[in-house]
């Protein structure tokens, strides 16, 4: 019988001591020693030293309480012995991105529960992985931080917070100098033309949208194809087993993906149209109908969307969205997308979502740069401060 081997470590950390506890291949429980000294005895000679795996979670927890932003999402845990109501809570709880907390209502809708505020809150005090499943992002529907079962309680929570804010804000600058224009003088400009949009953006800080800069207009929209309308986890491991069929090649080239068989693209997990759709996207890329990204660069917003709109399975929105992320065009408005829609409600007032004339009407004074002003609007649709 296989003996299971376990232990602990404790370490020191920006925000105090930290003992992490482990068990045969997962993280068994957290404890924040905040304010307590580590334990200065002698460790006896022959207690052996903690396996690499362990080794590598304290380092990612000590980058992150310093301020590098971790992962900590992929961090094993052992969920044996904890109801299944509190295992979901936990698992749901770590999806919440870092800067960007979310109420206790917020978070049993997303585990499937809602209404289950009170019971959520439970979970969270009786959280055994504190830091790695964040139960410091959670917090009261009126945006109060509530409490927090950790050492040193809400103190040590709004110093959690704090640390992440400063972090998020690090990398969100670093995000906005790849823009082929300023995002400040952006933000100036709408504040300027639109104060009650500037309101909102003094209350939302940076914006989060990611440049796919240095992929190919035909890597990009192949991606955009297999990803529309399927989970995320479900399209990346289908777009996963397409390219399997060109290994060792990373990414098939067009004239590759024609010569293929259209039963071992469905035989991959590609339906009939998306099938159809990434073989007319494998042509048009060969006849120049889908120029290269310096040819695009040289084009006005109008001509593009006609020039991408011609593939089978691209519509305007994957356009905009092309268009907005891979060639960074200041001014895309996608009126038809709901999340701006949401968003435009939620900033402006109203109790529907309005129709895309609405928007267009009060979009002409975010010109030239009505792709930030999209940007907002998403994350106005997300925000725990708009609802």
């Amino acid at each position: 019988m296989t003996s299971v081997r376990q232990g602990q470590v404790v370490f020191p950390t920006a925000i105090g001591a930290c003992r992490m506890q482990w068990r045969d291949g997962v993280i068994s429980g957290v404890t924040l020693l905040a304010g307590k000294a580590l334990d200065d005895r002698p460790a006896s000679d022959n207690r052996p030293p903690p396996p690499r795996w362990v080794r590598d979670v304290q380092l990612r927890l000590t980058r992150h309480l310093e301020g590098t932003l971790q992962d900590l999402s992929t961090i094993p845990l052992d969920f044996s012995g904890i109801p299944p109501f509190h295992q979901q809570v936990y698992r749901t709880a770590l999806a919440i991105p870092a800067g960007g907390p979310i109420s206790y209502g917020q978070l049993a809708a997303r585990a499937g529960s809602p209404g289950a505020a009170r019971a959520v809150g439970q979970a969270m005090r009786r959280n055994p992985f504190p830091l790695i499943v964040p139960c410091h992002r959670v917090v009261a529907a009126g945006g109060g931080l509530g409490g927090f079962s950790a050492v040193g309680g809400v103190t040590t929570k709004r110093r959690l917070l704090s640390i992440e804010k400063r972090a998020v804000a690090a990398e969100d600058r670093a995000r906005e100098s790849c823009w082929p224009f300023e995002i400040d003088r952006a933000r100036r400009h709408l504040r300027r033309h639109d104060p009650e949009l500037g309101r909102a953006i003094g209350r939302l800080g940076a914006v989060r949208f990611v440049r796919q800069s240095g992929r190919s207009p035909y890597r990009a929209l192949f991606r955009a194809i297999v990803y529309q309308q399927l989970h995320v986890k479900a399209a990346s491991t289908i777009l996963g087993r397409v390219l399997d069929l060109y290994a060792p090649k990373r990414f098939p080239a067009p004239a590759d993906l024609l010569a293929t068989p259209e039963s071992r693209l469905r035989a991959a997990g590609l339906s009939r149209n998306k099938t159809a759709a990434v073989r007319d996207l494998s042509a048009k890329v060969l006849d120049g109908t889908v120029p290269s990204v310096r040819r695009l660069s040289r084009m006005d917003d109008d001509t593009i969307i006609e020039r991408l709109v011609a593939v089978r399975g691209i519509g305007r929105w994957t356009a905009e969205m092309f268009m907005m992320s891979l060639l960074g065009r200041p001014d895309v408005m996608p009126v038809d997308d709901l999340g701006v829609r949401k968003g435009f409600a939620l900033v402006f007032g109203g109790d529907t979502v309005p129709a895309p004339q609405v928007i267009l009407e009060r979009a002409g004074a975010w010109r030239p740069y009505r792709t930030v002003a999209s940007w907002y609007l998403w994350q106005a649709a997300d925000s725990l401060l708009f609802q």
